[in-house]
C-alpha cells in the first residue's frame, strides 16, 4: 500500500509528503494491515501485537497525527523519560512546519505541563506515571483528549510499572469521555484478554519486515531458526574457547566485529557493561574514533568519560544508566552512524530506543530482586524479553539481507533448552499487577482522580480494572476483597488521607498531595509525621536526610558495597554537618547521635544519598562527588532527578500539614538545584538546558553577571561568548538564545498556507539589490554561482551546494529576513525548476546542514565559525529564514519554472 493513497482517508497533502520522506513510498504489512483492515483513522480502540522492528511504533504516530490535524488533542504515553524526549525531538522536528503543536512531560521536564493542563497543544508525549500525576492535578484534562497512544503497552505486565498503567488505562477505560485507545505493544500470550478488556480490536502480526535468525552459538555452530520462513539452519563461527558465560559472549563480539560488522551486546549489569567494553578494546585492533573522542571533551569532565574515551580509541563503547544524558546521547549517536562497532548495553537500550543493529548479542540471564526474601539475584530473561531484545537486530533500513540474534553456551545441552525456551517456546500469559500493589495507594489514587462518590463505587472501579476482570473475580472471593478493600480504607482515613462525610469518602488535602505526586502512602505518612513536627527554617540537609530515609527515598537505586559502609562513615559525616549547620537537635539526626552502635545499612545508604546531593547542589566539581562516593554522574543526576520529586511532595505535604504557602517556593526552588545540580542563583541558566553546558559553564556565565536569558541578549554574543570561553558551548547556547520559540497556535483541520509568489526568469528578486560589490550574498541561477563576502561557494562537486539546497537558498534569498514556511519553500523551489519531480517538503534542520555545510567548508579560516551559523535559522513551528539584510542579497534565476 503505498502512502499517497492514504489521501482516501483525508489525511492531508502535506502529511502525506512528511510520511513519504521519513518512512517511503510504501507502508509496511502492520502499517498496511491497521489502515485497511483494523479502521485505524477510524473511532474504534486498537491494539497492535507485533514484534520489534516490524513498524508498530508509526502506526500510533500516523493515528496521533491524523487526530491532531483533526483538532483533536492526543496523548502519546511511553514509559521512560529518554523515550519521552526522543519520541518529542523527532515529532517536533518532523511536523513543525505543519502547525501541529507537539509538548513534553517527565518528571524533569515540566515545561510545558501549564501548557497541557490548559490544552495548548496538539500532541503531548508524556510518561505514563506523570500522566497519573496529571490527572489528579487536573481532572478535567482527560475530558478535552480524544485520542490516547500507549506505547509499549506490554508493561502491563511489569512488576514495577505495571500497575500505574494498569491503574492509568482503567481511568481512560472509565473516565465519562472515554477517549479512543491505540495500544501498541510487542508480542504477548493470549493477548485476546487484554483487547476484550479494553473493548479493542486485536491486531497480531508476527512478521517481521527484516528476517531474523534467531538461535544459540555453541562451540563454534551458530544453530538458528528464521523468524518468518522457519527454516532452520547453522553458520560456522570461531571457536574461541572459555567457559564463563561473560568470556564466551566478547568472544561472539569479537568474531563478529572482525568480520566487518557492528554487534550490539546486552549484559546483565552496568558493571560488566564497562569490564566487556574495555576488554574488546583491547583485543582488536579497530581506528580510534577521533570524532567522538573530540566531542566528549566538549561535555564537564567525568569518570565515565576517562572510560569512554579509551574504549572509544578502538571504536568500541558502553551505555548504562551510569553515564550522562549528554554521554548517552553521543554514544546512541555514533552507533547509529556506524562508527562504533561494538556497544555494551545493560537492558535500558532494549526498551523503544531506535538503535538499529545487524547483529545482537545476548546474556540470558538478568538480575531481578526476591521480595519474598529482599534480595538480588540472577534469573532468566523472559520469553518476552528475549524477543524485546532480539527485535533490535536486522532492524529495517539498515540490513536488507537479515540480522541475528546470539545466545551463546559451551553446553550442547543448555543450547537445546535455549532453542526450545526462546527460540521456539510460547510467549508467557498476561499476568495481571496491580494484584501486587498497596491496596490504600489504590484508594488514594482513585479517590483523588475524582471518579468515586460512595464507598461502594470504589469497589465498583477497583473490579473494572484489568486485574479485577481477570484475577479478583476469579481468585478471590467477595468477602474477601471487601475485607481487604476496608482495611485499605481503614489505613486512609486513620492516615489522614481520607475522611467520611455525610456517608461518602473524600480525599484530604494530605491524601491530594499523596496522589498527585504518586509517593504512595507509607512515604506520604512518613513526610507529613516530619512536616508535623518539624520547626524553624527549611534546610537542605535535614530536608534530603529525611526524603532519603523515606520509603520512596529508600527505592532510589544508588550502589554501595557493603565494605563502603565501613570504610566511609557516612553517618559521622552526616552528624558532623548537621552540627556545622547548627541542626544536629533536629528529629532527624537525634537517634543516630545517642546510638553508640554504627548506623544499618539502610541507614548508611540513605545517608550517602543525602550527602552527596548536597554536595551536588553546591556545585562541587562532579569529578569530585564521583571520587568521594563511588558512583559516576549519571547515576548522580539520576538520584538528583528521582529526588527532585520526592522534595516538590514535601512542599505539597508540608502545605497540607499547615505550612504557609509562600513556603513552598522554598522547596520548589530546593527540586530545581537538584534537577541541575546548581546553586539557586544559577537555575535560570541551567534551565535553558543547552546541550555541553555544563555545571562548571553555567557558573561561568552566572559570576559573570549573566543570570538569565535576558540579561546575555542585553550584554551582547561578544560577551556571552567571553564568559563562557568555550566555542561549542557557546554557539549551542547562543542559538538557544536566538532561535525564536513555537507559538502554540490554535489547531485547525488544514492550516492555511500563503500563496507563493510566482518567480519569473532572470527577475531580480531582492528589492532595493546593492551593486554586487556591496552585496554580501550573490545567488546567480543562471550562471549557478553563490558568493558569500567575495568568496565563492561550490555549486558542483566536491563539498558543494547541491541542487535542491542552491534552490532554496534562491527562495531564502529573495525573502530575506523573512520567514519562509517549508511548504511554501517547497512550491517555490518547484516554480524555479526545472526538476524531474516536484520536491518534497523540506525538513528545517536537515536543510539548515545542508545550506551551510559548503559554506563551512568553503569559508573555513576565512569567515567566523559562528557568523556562518547564524546565516540560516529555523523558527520551529513555523519555517526558515535567511538573516542577511535584504538590501545586502543579490538574487538572480534562471529559468520560468
Amino acid at each position: 500500500m503505498r502512502v499517497d493513497t492514504l489521501e482516501a482517508y483525508n489525511v492531508p497533502q502535506d502529511i502525506l509528503a512528511i510520511w513519504r520522506e521519513s518512512v517511503g513510498e510504501n507502508l509496511l504489512p502492520v502499517q498496511e494491515r491497521a489502515v485497511k483492515e483494523f479502521g485505524l483513522f477510524g473511532d474504534a480502540n486498537l491494539i497492535v501485537f507485533s514484534p520489534t522492528s516490524s513498524g508498530k511504533t508509526f502506526v500510533g504516530e500516523m493515528a496521533a497525527v491524523r487526530a491532531a490535524r483533526s483538532d483533536t488533542k492526543v496523548f502519546y504515553l511511553v514509559p521512560q523519560k529518554a523515550l519521552a524526549v526522543e519520541k518529542f525531538e523527532e515529532l517536533r522536528a518532523r511536523y513543525a512546519g505543519s502547525g501541529i503543536e507537539v509538548v513534553v512531560s517527565s518528571r524533569d521536564r515540566r515545561e510545558y505541563d501549564d501548557a497541557i493542563a490548559e490544552g495548548r497543544f496538539h500532541i503531548a508525549v508524556v510518561v505514563f506515571e506523570k500522566l497519573s500525576a496529571m490527572l489528579v492535578a487536573c481532572p478535567k484534562l482527560l475530558g478535552s483528549v480524544g485520542l490516547v497512544v500507549v506505547d509499549e503497552l506490554q508493561l502491563i505486565t511489569d512488576e514495577n510499572r505495571g500497575p500505574a498503567l494498569e491503574l492509568l488505562l482503567t481511568k481512560l477505560r472509565m473516565s465519562p469521555s472515554k477517549p479512543r485507545i491505540v495500544g501498541l505493544s510487542a508480542v504477548l500470550g493470549k493477548a485476546q484478554l487484554l483487547a476484550d478488556w479494553l473493548g479493542a480490536k486485536l491486531l497480531v502480526d508476527v512478521r517481521r519486515p527484516v528476517e531474523l535468525r534467531k538461535g544459540v552459538l555453541c562451540r563454534g555452530t551458530f544453530t538458528y531458526r528464521e523468524h518468518n520462513s522457519g527454516t532452520q539452519g547453522t553458520e560456522d563461527f570461531s571457536d574461541m574457547g572459555g567457559e564463563l558465560p561473560q568470556e564466551l559472549l566478547l568472544a561472539a563480539a569479537e568474531d563478529i566485529v572482525r568480520r566487518g560488522e557492528q554487534v550490539l551486546v546486552f549484559v546483565a549489569d552496568r558493571a560488566s557493561t564497562v569490564l566487556c567494553a574495555q576488554v574488546l578494546a583491547d583485543r582488536v585492533s579497530m581506528p580510534s574514533l577521533g570524532e567522538a573522542i573530540e566531542e566528549l571533551r566538549e561535555h564537564e569532565e567525568t569518570h565515565a568519560q576517562e572510560a569512554l574515551r579509551v574504549s572509544l580509541n578502538s571504536s568500541i563503547a558502553f551505555h548504562n544508566a551510569d553515564l550522562s544524558p549528554e554521554e548517552r546521547g553521543l554514544v546512541e549517536k555514533y552507533f547509529r552512524s556506524g562508527g562504533i562497532r561494538a556497544l555494551f548495553s545493560t537492558s535500558t537500550l532494549a526498551m523503544g530506543m531506535n538503535l538499529p543493529v545487524k547483529n545482537v548479542v545476548l546474556e540470558a540471564q538478568k538480575w531481578g530482586y526476591a521480595k519474598w526474601c529482599h534480595q538480588w539475584g540472577r534469573e532468566p530473561l523472559s520469553r518476552s524479553e528475549y524477543e524485546n531484545m532480539s527485535g533490535r537486530a536486522g532492524r529495517l533500513g539498515l540490513s536488507k539481507e537479515f540480522g541475528r540474534s546470539i545466545l551463546v553456551t559451551k553446553s550442547p545441552f543448555q543450547a537445546e533448552a535455549w532453542l526450545h525456551k526462546y527460540v521456539e517456546g510460547d510467549f508467557e500469559e498476561i499476568v495481571p499487577t496491580l494484584k501486587e500493589a498497596p491496596m490504600e495507594d489504590l484508594v488514594v489514587d482513585l479517590l483523588a482522580s475524582g471518579m468515586t462518590g460512595p464507598d461502594t463505587s470504589l469497589r465498583e472501579l477497583l473490579m473494572s480494572s484489568f486485574t479485577g476482570v481477570t484475577w479478583w473475580t476469579q481468585k478471590m472471593s467477595k468477602d474477601e476483597l471487601d475485607r481487604a478493600l476496608d482495611q485499605a480504607i481503614g489505613v486512609c482515613v486513620e492516615s489522614g488521607l481520607a475522611q467520611r462525610f455525610q456517608g461518602q469518602l473524600r480525599i484530604t488535602d494530605l491524601g491530594h498531595a499523596c496522589a498527585a505526586k504518586g509517593i504512595g502512602v507509607r512515604t506520604t505518612v512518613a513526610l507529613a509525621r516530619w512536616a508535623c513536627a518539624s520547626k524553624g527554617a527549611l534546610r537542605e540537609l535535614e530536608a534530603l536526610t529525611v526524603a532519603a530515609q523515606s520509603p520512596a527515598g529508600a527505592d532510589v537505586y544508588v550502589s554501595m558495597p557493603k565494605n563502603e559502609r565501613w570504610k566511609m562513615e557516612y553517618r559521622a559525616q552526616l552528624l558532623q554537618r548537621a552540627t556545622d549547620d547548627g541542626i544536629i537537635d533536629r528529629a532527624v539526626f537525634v537517634p543516630h547521635t545517642t546510638n553508640e552502635y554504627a548506623a544499618s545499612y539502610d541507614d548508611s545508604r540513605a545517608f550517602k544519598k543525602a550527602l552527596m546531593l548536597c554536595d551536588w547542589i553546591a556545585e562541587v566539581p562532579t569529578k569530585e562527588i564521583e571520587r568521594r562516593y563511588q558512583v559516576w554522574a549519571g547515576a548522580i543526576r539520576r538520584v538528583g532527578e528521582d529526588f527532585a520529586w520526592i522534595v516538590e511532595a514535601m512542599g505539597a505535604i508540608a502545605q497540607a500539614c499547615g505550612w504557609p504557602e509562600s513556603r513552598k517556593t522554598e522547596f520548589a526552588q530546593l527540586a530545581e538545584r537538584l534537577m541541575f545540580g546548581v546553586r539557586a542563583d544559577a537555575i535560570p541558566v541551567a534551565k535553558l538546558r543547552v546541550p555541553g553546558l555544563g555545571r562548571v559553564l553555567v557558573r561561568r556565565v552566572v559570576d559573570a553577571g549573566l543570570a538569565n536569558a535576558d540579561a546575555m541578549h542585553a550584554a551582547g554574543p561578544d560577551v556571552v561568548r567571553k564568559a563562557v570561553n568555550h566555542r561549542g558551548a557557546f554557539a549551542r547556547l547562543w542559538k538557544k538564545l536566538t532561535d525564536s520559540k513555537p507559538g502554540l497556535k490554535k489547531a485547525t483541520p488544514y492550516p492555511p498556507v500563503a500563496e507563493p509568489t510566482v518567480l519569473v526568469a532572470a527577475e531580480p528578486l531582492a528589492q532595493a539589490a546593492a551593486p554586487d560589490e556591496d552585496a554580501a550574498l550573490i545567488v546567480d541561477l543562471k550562471d549557478r554561482r553563490v558568493i558569500y563576502r567575495g568568496h565563492e561557494i561550490p555549486t558542483r562537486p566536491p563539498n558543494n551546494l547541491q541542487r535542491q539546497p542552491l534552490l532554496a537558498l534562491a527562495v531564502l534569498a529573495s525573502r530575506a529576513g523573512c520567514v519562509v514556511g517549508m511548504a511554501q519553500l517547497a512550491e517555490e523551489m518547484a516554480r524555479l525548476g526545472p526538476m524531474k519531480k516536484r520536491p518534497l517538503t523540506p525538513e528545517p534542520k536537515d536543510l539548515r546542514y545542508k545550506l551551510l555545510r559548503p559554506f563551512k567548508k568553503a569559508l573555513e579560516g576565512r569567515v567566523a565559525e559562528e557568523e556562518i551559523d547564524r546565516l540560516i535559522e529555523n523558527v520551529p513551528g513555523v519555517g526558515i529564514r535567511l538573516t542577511v539584510a535584504a538590501r545586502l542579497v543579490r538574487v538572480q534565476v534562471a529559468t520560468a519554472a
